[in-house]
């Protein structure tokens, strides 16, 4: 859960309005303590706001000062110091913002008072109030669009505010009706009460688990587990000790913190181990603590506040086993222990579980990775450019920098830079010891330690798969949970959603909207689960469906007792020269060119914002490559995965890559990527243990599965499948030489044919979810 908390304190949160005294807000993540907001404003308009956080690992204090007259901004200074330290300056009609020693300038007229910022509530009242006051001109509609300054950084961002009923709030012995908002912001949703002054009373982000309350205005909230009286309820006092010493088997300590139920009972055990810094997870620890559990949180070896080497992922096996033999021999423990966490934390679940350590009852990997040659660093193959660099750069040193999270690489223009020996010097400006063993690991016999997935079958244990559409790392479940269904595994339940690495926190990408019932409440699953597999209590787990996946398009969940279900029906399509069809056609061909001397850094790569995304692709994003359309579909057809592309081929080349997309196509032509590509370095199509050098003109065939995901395309469009050879600089460019990569630098053009027909059936295999 690392990602999703800091994530949020990291985006655009809501900001409030001018109070004659100064007002005091507390801070919670998970109902535990983390910091405080103070607001003051005076007669002559001048205003000040102060945040503080105390995650651990995590540290952030911003500040805003200014004035404002006639309702309107007329200067204002933020400073923020944290993972994204930045300065904004908003004086004249311009705004400049410094961050990572670069100075960024825009002008803007403020005309219309409408404010919001990070970790300041009180301003949120000014957009708040301009929206009611346009709603209630208009009572057909509960909602408007309000475009809000941005204090700390020094942009103009669109929030979506919608009245909601008022709600009754016992202050301080007195019963106050607030009223109450909706608020939905780069797509995080939060809602508010005003005070009868107008002062933001609170603001409450779910999906963070995130709340600002306003002094005396606790009574607001009501704990949601209440509604499931079957569940754990919050009825333990805790504490927690800080610093504990785990040795491991090779004498090694790592460090770990203990938040438990302050008495002298033994209680089943929630474990995370993360790179990230164990503090930055312990609020989530009081959540569990009250209601009788014992969390711990550990530092992975090398990182932190342990010892050791950092050595990204090769030792999280041995080292989990060790800490869950640890913590079930703990006078606290009753011998029963989880594990929780996502990304890397959802990773060393499985390599852990893969030891099978006897105390290990169950796991709950979210948006987990899989091997290292089948995500990162490398994507089947194919060196994961950009997104190895920029997690690089995050944990490069010992403690986590988190202000490489929400930045541009410090010199993305120079991503080209070959051999990729000298890439993290160019484009990070250091030498990382640990990206040149990347880069000579090109094998899965490389990465031994991080090669779980071929050792599944020793996994006997309970799991709960977190992930989402657009998780970079998403294969990894997809991988995990394929993988544990053709063992036969009748225990593994899966929750996919339309989200980002940051789960269940966005219910829109880009520039598509899923709707709010995207994002959905896990805090009631994850505890249902816990009280089945480690306190024993039968709370309905049984009846919980085994697959629940949201269909886009349709956008709605869908359950199922598999995936792929029996009501499901698989679908093959062939490739033709004139699109995808169902029958195979004629032997034919389609020949393209890629020439990685031409593949250049795109300009503005680096620039800070960005503004929206879009999921619109054309022929204009494609380098190469060919696009496959079906006939018009005479029903709205919903398909998900497991996606099969069989792809023949031959190149004139000793290698090329393959990339494949799957898009929506619109009645007017406009292509929808529904879902991440699959891919595959051809040298590596008879699998990760070696690489194979293709001879130039020879036949050959590859398997390609594009990532996960379930969408409903509308009668009158098409299913479109692209087939490109690049992806930089996300992914490195293929040189064609077959050399290794780490110190290659000679470039050659490959020509790449894709063979059809009946003597070389080239395929789209998917599953059919309905068509009505």
């Amino acid at each position: 859960m690392r990602f999703r908390n800091l994530a949020l304190l990291l985006l655009c949160l809501p900001l409030a309005a001018a109070a004659q005294q100064p007002l005091h807000m507390k801070i919670t993540i998970n109902g535990a303590p983390v910091g405080e907001n103070v607001y003051t404003s005076n007669p002559d308009g001048s205003f000040s706001s102060k945040s503080t956080l105390d995650l651990g690992s995590i540290k952030i204090t911003s500040t805003a000062t200014g004035h404002i007259k006639d309702g309107k901004l007329v200067d204002a200074t933020a400073d923020t110091e944290g993972p994204a330290s930045a300065k904004v300056v908003y004086a004249k009609g311009r705004v400049e913002m410094t961050a990572k020693g670069k100075t960024y300038g825009s002008p803007w007229q403020d005309k219309t008072g409408a404010l919001v910022g990070s970790l300041h509530p009180q301003f949120d009242a000014t957009s708040i109030l301009i929206a009611d006051k346009a709603i209630q001109s208009n009572p057909a509609t509960k909602t408007t669009t309000v475009n809000s300054y941005l204090v700390d950084g020094g942009s103009v961002v669109p929030i979506k505010i919608t009245s909601l009923p008022p709600k009754t709030v016992e202050v301080n012995g007195k019963s106050i009706v607030a009223r109450r908002f909706a608020l939905t912001i780069a797509g995080i949703d939060t809602e508010i009460l005003l005070d009868e002054a107008g002062h933001v009373a609170t603001q409450d982000v779910p999906s963070q688990h995130l709340r600002f309350v306003l002094d005396g205005w606790e009574g607001a909230f009501v704990d949601p587990m209440t509604k499931f009286p079957e569940l754990s309820q919050a009825t333990y006092k805790t504490k927690i000790e800080k610093g504990v010493h785990v040795r491991m088997r090779d004498g090694i300590e790592l460090i770990a913190d203990v938040i438990r139920p302050d008495d002298n009972e033994k209680h089943p055990a929630i474990l995370v181990r993360t790179p990230y810094g164990r503090g930055s997870e312990d609020p989530g620890g009081f959540f569990y603590a009250t209601r009788g559990y014992a969390y711990v949180t550990q530092d992975c070896r090398g990182r932190e506040d342990s010892y050791g080497d950092w050595d990204p992922f090769v030792n999280e096996g041995p080292d989990g086993y060790d800490t869950i033999q640890w913590v079930a021999a703990q006078p606290w423990c009753d011998g029963n222990v989880g594990m929780i966490g996502g990304s890397y934390s959802g990773y060393v679940q499985w390599a852990a579980a893969v030891l099978d350590p006897p105390a290990l009852k169950c796991i709950v990997p979210q948006v987990s990775p899989p091997d290292g040659m089948r995500n990162i660093p490398y994507d089947h193959g194919i060196f994961f450019l950009y997104g190895d660099l920029w997690w690089a750069q995050i944990v490069a040193g010992r403690r986590t920098d988190f202000s490489g999270l929400r930045s541009a690489l410090p010199h993305p223009n120079k991503l080209d830079t070959l051999p990729l020996s000298k890439l993290d010097d160019a484009v990070l400006g250091e030498h990382l010891e640990f990206f040149d063993k990347w880069l000579s690991r090109p094998t899965l016999g490389d990465w031994k330690g991080m090669d779980f997935t071929y050792h599944l079958d020793d996994v006997h244990i309970p799991a709960l798969d977190i992930s989402g559409i657009w998780d970079g790392d998403e294969i990894g479940t997809h991988i995990n949970w394929t993988t544990m269904r053709k063992l036969g595994r009748d225990n593994q339940w899966i929750i996919f959603g339309p989200w980002v690495h940051a789960f269940d926190t966005n219910h829109s990408f880009g520039d598509v909207e899923y709707g709010p019932d995207a994002i959905i409440d896990l805090d009631s699953v994850f505890l249902r689960w816990f009280d089945t597999w480690l306190k024993g209590k039968s709370v309905g787990e049984d009846k919980q469906p085994h697959v629940r996946l949201f269909v886009t398009g349709a956008n709605k969940w869908v359950d199922y007792a598999d995936w792929p279900d029996p009501s499901m029906t698989a679908r093959t399509m062939y490739f033709a020269k004139d699109g995808l069809r169902d029958q195979v056609g004629d032997d034919e061909s389609r020949e393209y060119t890629y020439d990685p001397a031409k593949d250049k850094v795109p300009a503005g790569i680096g620039n800070a914002g960005g503004g929206e995304g879009t999921t619109k692709v054309g022929p204009e994003n494609i380098k190469g490559g060919l696009i496959l359309e079906t006939p018009v579909l005479e029903k709205n057809t919903a398909i998900s995965s497991p996606f099969n592309v069989k792809l023949y081929f031959k190149t004139s080349a000793k290698d090329t890559d393959f990339f494949v997309d799957v898009v929506d196509v619109d009645p007017k032509g406009v292509m929808r990527i529904v879902g991440q590509p699959g891919k595959i370095k051809a040298s590596y199509i008879e699998g990760m243990d070696a690489e194979r050098p293709l001879t130039p003109g020879q036949e050959y065939t590859a398997e390609i599965t594009p990532w996960d995901f379930a969408h409903e395309f509308k009668k009158g469009h098409r299913i479109g499948l692209i087939v490109t050879s690049s992806m930089f600089p996300g992914y490195a460019r293929n040189l064609g030489t077959g050399e290794p990569i780490k110190d290659a630098t000679k470039m050659i053009v490959q020509r790449n044919t894709i063979l059809m027909g009946k003597d070389h059936p080239s395929s789209f295999s998917f599953e059919v979810l309905w068509e009505k």
